[in-house]
């Protein structure tokens, strides 16, 4: 996650305060595949500002509360922003995943205890799936085609990795990790 990139991408759009960029990421699609933390968000600000890519365009203080600073995006940090875009972008993705270490070894481990894990991780699964297939339903007709396509990515991943989950878990039941020679991508997705 690029903290520096959703910042300055949130104020491209428009001039906003800290507090607002928070609200935003915890209120919008954005907060089932980007976990920012406050203290995150705020350091950034702080860098951007240091470094000339964001500057105060305004303090608002016509209320009892504390004053908000708003910011907006310097030139230096419309170029920062679109080289930032470019690198994420041509980003090596990282395919390593906590379950293939645990897989490797999963012969020689206990049975019943990773069954139940694995249970645990189908219907968390299922659950974020259907999370997000309700958010693409109800945001894809006001959101622009990137939206979009992160949700689409996202939702097909996880119907990718419920199915996995799903057959790894049975196949864990009728105990058959240590075969060989069967075709499990065939079996997932008999398109292959």
């Amino acid at each position: 996650m690029n903290v520096k990139l959703v910042v300055l991408g949130l104020l491209m759009e428009k001039n906003r305060h800290p507090y607002e960029i928070q609200q935003i990421l915890q209120q919008s699609h954005m907060k089932y595949y980007m976990k920012i933390t406050k203290g995150s968000l705020y350091y950034n600000f702080e860098r951007l500002e240091e470094q000339g890519f964001i500057a105060v365009t305004d303090i608002i203080s016509d209320t009892p509360r504390p004053e908000k600073t708003v910011y907006g995006v310097t030139e230096n940090g419309v170029k920062e922003f679109n080289q930032l875009l470019l690198e994420q972008i041509g980003k090596q993705e990282n395919m390593q995943r906590a379950i293939h270490e645990a897989l490797l070894f999963a012969q020689y481990g206990d049975i019943e205890p990773m069954i139940s894990k694995l249970e645990e991780k189908v219907a968390e699964t299922k659950l974020y799936l259907t999370t997000m297939e309700t958010v693409y339903e109800k945001k894809y007709r006001q959101e622009n085609l990137a939206i979009g396509y992160i949700l689409t990515s996202v939702i097909l991943h996880l119907r990718t990795e419920l199915l996995v989950l799903t057959n790894l878990c049975h196949d864990m039941k009728t105990k058959k990790l240590t075969e060989k020679g069967i075709d499990v991508l065939r079996i997932i997705d008999p398109s292959q």
